[in-house]
């Protein structure tokens, strides 16, 4: 038997919150105190600074699943938290953690987390401002307009992602600095108002870099064959990548493709674990904020769940 002449760098898939691999890493304490202690999941949920003197030594501060403070990390797997089990049993096997508990935040590191939905390699990643749930979406916004010399930008096709006010466009015949001021659209098809004054420009393709998703309630019903349909939009639009939230909705229920609707009213494509019925009600998607230099490594489904296992790569 010959000597081992290679080292593989790369870890197996394992659980999430896990490293990848043996790259740089950087990562600090802090204590857990979240609007729920269910939202404190390892590696699925990223936190936001609340309190930086937390009285406790072994903690950098404060932390809170969500929220709109900075950034500080996701929550991995360090291989040293006391269980606490469920509220069906202490020794029930659980990946979310009580409140107080120093958990570990990760800001640079290949880790393996919980991804509803799919992905693809190079989308970024967002995490939902109210629970912290970590999701992800393309990074850049294709999609086919044209421009009036008043600025409006009438957009007849979007083949990925989703307009939004904010967003700096690109085209061949597009100058630098243009965005879009106001929306009449529902973030797909429709007319926005932009910054251009100049000549016309005829349809072409554009692009856009993309941002996070944005906050949507409606009155939808969920039928056989993972459709979601939905008659009514409160407030906000839907988009691919968005997750869903309401009651019997199972957990990581996301928008997948549109159907009929593109953003308001009609049809739309979700990916559960399980193909399930629900009668009309209100369906939510919260407000989501962008993980500061993350992108999406590796991707795997997993059939069985809801939650897909992948790699994001963060920078930081």
């Amino acid at each position: 038997m010959g000597f081992q002449t290679v080292v593989n760098v790369e870890n197996a898939f394992g659980i999430q919150g896990a490293l990848y691999d043996n790259g740089p890493v950087r990562s600090a304490p802090y204590e857990l105190v979240s609007a729920s202690a269910a939202y404190n999941v390892i590696g699925a949920t990223a936190y936001t600074l609340t309190t930086a003197d937390t009285g406790n030594g072994s903690a950098s501060g404060v932390a809170a699943a969500g929220g709109t403070g900075a950034f500080v990390g996701i929550l991995g797997n360090a291989k040293l938290y006391a269980t606490a089990g469920t509220s069906s049993g202490a020794l029930n096997p659980s990946m979310a953690l009580p409140n107080y508990t120093i958990g570990e935040l990760f800001t640079m590191a290949d880790l393996i987390v919980a991804i509803p939905g799919n992905a693809s390699i190079g989308d970024l990643v967002a995490y939902d401002l109210t629970t912290g749930a970590l999701s992800t979406y393309a990074p850049v916004t294709k999609f086919t307009a044209a421009l009036s010399t008043g600025g409006a930008l009438s957009v007849t096709a979007v083949s990925v992602g989703q307009l939004q006010v904010g967003q700096m466009i690109s085209g061949a015949s597009i100058p630098g600095g243009i965005y879009i001021t106001a929306a009449a659209g529902t973030g797909n098809t429709g007319t926005y108002t932009t910054n251009y004054i100049g000549a016309a420009v005829t349809s072409e393709a554009m692009t856009a870099p993309s941002l996070p998703p944005v906050a949507a309630s409606v009155t939808a019903q969920f039928y056989t064959g993972s459709v979601m349909s939905v008659s009514a939009v409160g407030s906000g639009v839907l988009a691919i990548g968005q997750v869903l939230y309401g009651t019997g909705i199972p957990s990581g229920t996301v928008i997948t493709a549109l159907g009929t609707g593109v953003g308001g009213t009609g049809t739309y494509t979700v990916d559960t674990a399980s193909t399930f019925t629900l009668a009309s009600g209100t369906v939510t998607a919260d407000l989501c904020g962008q993980v500061p230099n993350a992108s999406v490594y590796r991707f795997a489904s997993v059939a069985s769940a809801n939650s897909n296992v992948g790699v994001i790569k963060l920078t930081n």
